[in-house]
């Protein structure tokens, strides 16, 4: 008798952070408790605590169960209730009305789970579109320095690479190291400018 008390009150210190394993225990208890002799208000097996107690639990866990979890969990319930009542008690009409009461609650229970899970559905998604939102503005910020790099240095570089090669051309009587050197001068201008692409590129 101890063992099943304690297995009748422990859905509520259990229901806070373990939900579900306070409705399995509160389950396991309305199909045992009729096995303990007990005088309950109006000759039911289970006293009002009891069944307060397990519909506490009942509705925290199906809270976060998807729809077909909870209304397994509500047919479930209903078997040991029918079975024991139906056998006890000659007048099934409390226990029908209790049936009724105890699927509204459900029912109820399945509407707030489902806003529930819309919200977090719905938080989740905001969060990934201020991600996206939030990569797709460091994408523009990178290829608009990209572009900034593109019109200004590279037409800079540009311009000294075509302006060393068309020295000799320009200026003449050049002597030959000169010459030579503006022609390394267009090829370093080149070159940077080749690198400067490339890293154009990644960015």
């Amino acid at each position: 008798q101890r063992l099943l008390a304690a297995v009748v009150v422990a859905p509520l210190p259990l229901a806070a952070r373990y939900p579900m394993l306070a409705w399995r225990t509160g389950w396991f208890a309305l199909l045992l408790a009729p096995l303990v002799p007990a005088a309950w208000w109006g000759g039911w097996p289970w006293g009002p605590p009891q069944i307060l107690a397990l519909l506490a639990a009942f509705c925290l866990a199906g809270i976060r169960q998807p729809r077909p979890g909870l209304w397994w969990m509500w047919a479930l319930s209903l078997i040991p209730w029918w079975k024991w009542l139906s056998a006890d008690i000659p007048d099934l009409r409390g226990p029908a009305s209790a049936t009724v009461v105890f699927t509204a609650a459900v029912l109820a229970t399945d509407s707030f789970g489902s806003r529930l899970r819309a919200q977090h559905a719905l938080a989740a998604q905001t969060e990934r579109a201020e991600l996206e939102r939030a990569r797709r503005a460091a994408l523009e910020e990178r290829s608009r320095i990209a572009r900034e790099l593109h019109d200004v240095v590279a037409h800079h570089m540009s311009l000294i690479a075509v302006r060393a090669e068309t020295a000799p051309y320009r200026l003449p009587g050049l002597p030959e190291p000169a010459q030579a050197e503006f022609c390394a001068l267009s090829e370093v201008a080149r070159e940077a400018l080749t690198e400067m692409r490339r890293l154009l590129g990644v960015l």
